[in-house]
């Protein structure tokens, strides 16, 4: 993480159902609340910007993102490894949905 005095505090209200999947992110992720926060955060641009570079024709910069140029075997590669990790998201999510309305049963 940088250097804490080149860091701004920054405070936004979330809905407490959020809160409470950032929480459990980041537990299983061994990381704080705000560092599980700033990670998503940059991914989120990280990948973006990825598939701004490709639609453009540019090659992307970041690590493990395709180029203009990538073969097909490449694409299709990129594809499952992007559905392999939306599917753990969504089971993730699942399982704090589960968690959330048990705990509103009770």
């Amino acid at each position: 993480m940088s250097d804490p005095r080149e860091q701004v505090a920054c405070n936004f209200r979330i809905p407490p159902e959020l809160r409470e999947q950032l929480k459990s992110a980041a537990v299983s992720n061994q990381r704080s609340l705000n560092a599980e926060i700033v990670f998503r955060l940059k991914e989120a641009f990280k990948t973006k910007r990825s598939l701004k570079a490709v639609a453009a024709g540019a090659p992307a910069t970041e690590k493990g993102s395709l180029s203009a140029g990538a073969s097909a075997d490449r694409i299709e590669q990129h594809i499952k490894q992007t559905e392999i990790k939306l599917a753990s998201i969504h089971e993730q999510i699942a399982s704090v949905l589960e968690m959330l309305q048990a705990k509103s049963q009770n």
